[in-house]
């Protein structure tokens, strides 16, 4: 059985949703996730990425992608120092979000949270992304979640975006010209 990930693009930052690939489709063709069969096929192909984060589309991308796992992996060993930033904004800094995982049955859809804090041992925060595949949550929900449930971290400092590993996990699939349109337009330093 195939599983995917979904990427989603908000505000030049990438949500992800994961589904076992038969279980994606059934629940496309019951209309669960909003798309259907031929766009969730055409979410597989690389290209325009800088078009596709400006229109907030996502991008699929199969479970096991090693550069999407180590791009989270990444994240999660960072996280400290990300948090240690937030809770200490230096001046120029802004935008911090976290990507979180939610899940929906099968299905898991990765949101970014914007306005977070923490909250007892773990963290809360509202949704910053319109679901696509999952429906337990909506735009601008306040959730609380834990440290384990966090993906993906970014923010901006001085008008370089800091983090969101997955989207820089997705720019390698581009062209050389797609990935420098891509950083003039967000100001995202892969591997910086």
């Amino acid at each position: 059985m195939l599983s995917f990930l979904f990427d989603r693009f908000k505000y030049f930052a990438i949500g992800l949703a994961i589904f076992a690939g038969a279980a994606a489709f059934n629940l496309v063709s019951k209309g669960r996730s909003g798309v259907d069969a031929a766009s969730l096929e055409a979410k597989t192909q690389p290209g325009n990425l800088t078009a596709r984060a400006a229109k907030d589309e996502t991008v699929m991308v199969r479970k096991e992608d090693p550069d999407m796992n180590a791009a989270r992996g990444k994240a999660r060993a960072t996280l400290d120092s990300f948090l240690a930033a937030n809770a200490s904004p230096a001046p120029g800094s802004r935008a911090y979000s976290i990507k979180v995982k939610v899940s929906d049955g099968e299905a898991v859809e990765h949101f970014w949270v914007k306005k977070f804090r923490r909250d007892g041992d773990g963290f809360a925060g509202a949704i910053d992304n319109a679901p696509e595949i999952v429906h337990t949550v909506r735009l601008g929900q306040e959730i609380r979640f834990a440290r384990s449930e966090i993906s993906d971290w970014m923010y901006i400092d001085n008008g370089k975006m800091k983090g969101n590993f997955t989207a820089c996990a997705l720019l390698m699939r581009e062209t050389p010209a797609e990935r420098e349109k891509f950083r003039k337009a967000y100001g995202l330093e892969c591997g910086a």
